[in-house]
C-alpha cells in the first residue's frame, strides 16, 4: 500500500504495508513506526518537543533518524484528520538549514526533515 508523505513540502510515496481497514490514532503511529523501522530508519523516540528559531513549540508523533543521519519529525494523520495551520507553517519552516531544536527528553537533537504520513487506512 501506499501512504501520501509530505517531506520539505514535496510529495513523498512512502510504500507501507499496513492492516487493512481505517486505522486512527494510536494504531496508525505504531503501523507507521514499524514500517519506517523495517525500512531502515532508527526510531528516536515517540511525543517527542521542538521549538524553532522564532521559539514556538511543537510535539511530533514520531522522530527517527534516516540512513544518512538525517533526523525526521513524521506527523502522522490517519482516516481524513490533517495538520492545523500552526502545524503546517511551524512544519514549513523546518530544513537542514533551520533545524528545530529539541527541548525536553530530545534535547541536544535537531529536527532537520519532516515527513507528515496521512490517510492511514487501506483504499
Amino acid at each position: 500500500m501506499r501512504l501520501d508523505g509530505i517531506m520539505d513540502g514535496v510529495p513523498q510515496m512512502v510504500n507501507l504495508h499496513l492492516r487493512k481497514g481505517g486505522i486512527s490514532g494510536q494504531g496508525a503511529v505504531d503501523q507507521v513506526r514499524t514500517q519506517l523501522s523495517d525500512k531502515g530508519w532508527t526510531h528516536l523516540g515517540d511525543e517527542l518537543s521542538v521549538r524553532n528559531s522564532n521559539g514556538q513549540l511543537r510535539r511530533y508523533d514520531l522522530v527517527f533518524k534516516k540512513p544518512d543521519g538525517t533526523i525526521v519529525g513524521v506527523e502522522v494523520k490517519s482516516n481524513t484528520a490533517t495538520k492545523t495551520k500552526a502545524q503546517r507553517l511551524f512544519d514549513e519552516g523546518v530544513s537542514k538549514a533551520t533545524p528545530a531544536k529539541g527541548v525536553g527528553k530530545f534535547k541536544g537533537q535537531e529536527v532537520q526533515e519532516v515527513l507528515t504520513i496521512k490517510n492511514v487506512m487501506c483504499k
